[in-house]
């Protein structure tokens, strides 16, 4: 596991790259070619998932180098490989989920932060531990559900269970948000449009601390089972093998 990602700033991003991230809106044809990668994630109709939105960093890693130090995520202003999801367009919905679909350059992908809905700035970088995965182009990386609540404020969702509304719990505004991921399993639901399209889950993986270069609140991914744990303020690789 790779304990710390450095973020490296870019002023502005060249239109090319750009232009190479689409969200797909309801009903509109996906033909998926080899230049794209493809994400497909869902959120819980019922939960009101529809105020949050979440921030995607592609991480940028300098050749050979690369595998013995940590990646560089490039995040500032108009940044090429940071996607922010747009919950206002939803590619299909059935009475319980909402699908989205989002056109993206290919790479390794971090879960960088999560925002709330009509708000321009990031709500509460997730740079204490959080997962990436890697989008390979000419697919349908399947992302499975993301999962966001409101810290101050008792969820449903079993997976933030005790993560959210504790009595000792500071009121702030805006709230923290807490998040985690639901990984792809077979039988999942899957939107119309897709039925031709090559699907492949994602392979999450843990990812330790990161600065905080969105200059916002800090927190961290929820434990999600089988891929990321914590030792007090330590993020574990469970992926990695027994500790």
């Amino acid at each position: 596991m790779r304990h710390l990602l450095a973020l490296v700033l870019f002023a502005a991003a060249s239109p090319a790259a750009a232009q190479a991230v689409y969200q797909f809106e309801k009903g509109e044809a996906v033909e998926v070619g080899r230049s794209s990668a493809y994400l497909l994630f869902r959120t819980d109709a019922r939960l009101m998932e529809s105020w949050y939105e979440f921030v995607l960093v592609r991480e940028d890693e300098a050749g050979e180098a690369a595998a013995a130090a940590p990646p560089r995520l490039r995040a500032a202003g108009s940044q090429p490989n940071v996607v922010r999801t747009d919950s206002g367009d939803l590619f299909d919905k059935s009475q319980s989920e909402r699908f989205f679909l989002i056109a993206v350059p290919a790479g390794s992908y971090v879960v960088a932060a999560i925002t709330y809905k009509r708000m321009p700035n990031i709500g509460t970088c997730l740079c204490m531990g959080t997962v990436r995965f890697e989008a390979r182009a000419g697919a349908v990386t399947d992302l499975g559900y993301f999962l966001a609540a409101l810290e101050e404020k008792p969820t449903a969702i079993p997976e933030l269970a005790g993560f959210t509304d504790p009595a000792t719990k500071y009121r702030m505004s805006p709230a923290l948000a807490a998040m985690t991921v639901r990984p792809p399993v077979p039988g999942m639901p899957l939107p119309n449009g897709l039925e031709h399209a090559p699907i492949v889950a994602a392979d999450y993986r843990a990812v330790g601390k990161f600065p905080n270069y969105f200059h916002t609140m800090i927190n961290r991914m929820a434990p999600v089972r089988g891929v990321l744990a914590y030792d007090l303020d330590r993020a574990i690789d469970l992926k990695a093998g027994p500790r």
